[in-house]
């Protein structure tokens, strides 16, 4: 039990320096490039909605799951993406950024409450998604994608 808890508090502290990491690199980001597409269509501040969504989702998930409530699967990921930064894009970048760290915080706060008997618990019967593997793929997500995207930006374009 005792490795056990090690292990999840580890996810649960990786995602925290991650979240520490994403933030810190888009705070350096320049201004005037937040709205400025980099990433195919996408600006930084349309890549902060989409990591919004996927973090709010995340949020009702452990929530549902929580309260045995019957939980849609997401389906088409492309299709989720793009209504996540769709639903947001007349917002303006403090909103959507406030929105970020609001519903991160309260998924650091759901996964730190979450009962041991549910890490490991199939979230859809037929899927193989589990909360401990949603939260590995959100650090590899910030980590591995956009975090590095975000950094090559500010180093293509600070000096």
């Amino acid at each position: 039990m005792l490795l056990y808890n090690q292990i999840m508090n580890g996810y649960l502290e990786e995602y925290i320096e991650s979240r520490k990491e994403l933030i810190r690199v888009i705070r350096k980001f320049p201004i005037n490039l937040r709205e400025k597409a980099f990433l195919g269509e996408w600006s930084l501040k349309d890549i902060i909605a989409h990591l919004t969504g996927w973090a709010e989702h995340q949020a009702k998930v452990l929530r549902d799951l929580i309260n045995c409530v019957h939980i849609e699967y997401v389906g088409n990921i492309q299709e989720f993406n793009e209504k996540s930064v769709a639903k947001r894009k007349d917002q303006t970048w403090r909103k959507i950024y406030a929105e970020f760290i609001k519903v991160t915080a309260e998924l650091i706060t759901l996964y730190g409450d979450l009962p041991k008997k549910l890490w490991k618990k199939k979230i859809w019967q037929d899927k193989k998604y589990t909360p401990e593997k949603y939260i590995k793929i959100e650090i590899r997500h910030y980590i591995k994608t956009h975090i590095p995207q975000i950094q090559q930006v500010i180093n293509n374009y600070v000096k």
